[in-house]
């Protein structure tokens, strides 16, 4: 029996240290979760405007209740941790795409790409970075978690939820852009088309 788990002991300072980790862990990921997504949703706002913001976020979201209940369905077994699954929707929804857009604008001018969105770098640079950035929240559950990376069903359900929350923010801009044309008076079949 531990000094923990003797009733009155105080706790060891291991533990302390332990939990003092843990709470600086969370808070440091919380304040780049929250950077990330005040970042993405200025930038967003800048580009397609308030009004195509809001439609496109709503648009957005639709798919990621069903698709999310989906993934937890498959899950139903041996449930992974709601922490995890949560820091995995998150990490797609925030982190990857905030990465995935950074570094699609710096490699792009670094191939010579003056245009982000042109054939060169949707095949030598988007795929590369994309898939990149959101595996790398699995790698980091398998390395620092691996006791709740039970199955191969887990990584399944994770990479799930990380294409979902990626999906989601990717959506936000695909529609922006639709509603944008739309509201600016643009052909609508051209506007539907684009999307």
């Amino acid at each position: 029996m531990t000094a923990a788990t003797v009733p009155g002991a105080r706790p060891s300072v291991r533990t302390f240290r332990d939990s003092a980790l843990r709470v600086t862990g969370v808070i440091v990921v919380v304040a780049l979760t929250a950077l990330a997504v005040w970042t993405i949703f200025h930038d967003l706002h800048d580009v397609i405007g308030r009004r195509a913001f809001l439609w496109a976020l709503l648009f957005a979201f639709a798919p990621v209740l069903p698709l999310g209940a989906a993934f937890l369905w498959l899950d139903r077994m041996r449930p992974e941790p709601a922490k995890l699954l949560a820091v995995a929707l998150l990490w797609g929804a925030c982190a990857a795409t905030y990465l995935s857009l950074k570094l699609n604008a710096w490699l792009a001018a670094q191939v010579g790409d003056l245009h982000a969105a042109s054939a060169r770098s949707a095949v030598f640079v988007a795929p590369w970075v994309e898939e990149t950035t959101k595996a790398a929240v699995i790698f980091a559950i398998v390395l620092w978690r691996r006791h709740d990376f039970n199955a191969v069903v887990a990584g399944v359900v994770y990479g799930g939820l990380v294409g979902i929350g990626f999906a989601f923010t990717e959506n936000i801009v695909y529609y922006g852009q639709l509603f944008q044309q739309v509201y600016d008076g643009a052909d609508k079949d051209a506007a539907l088309d684009a999307v």
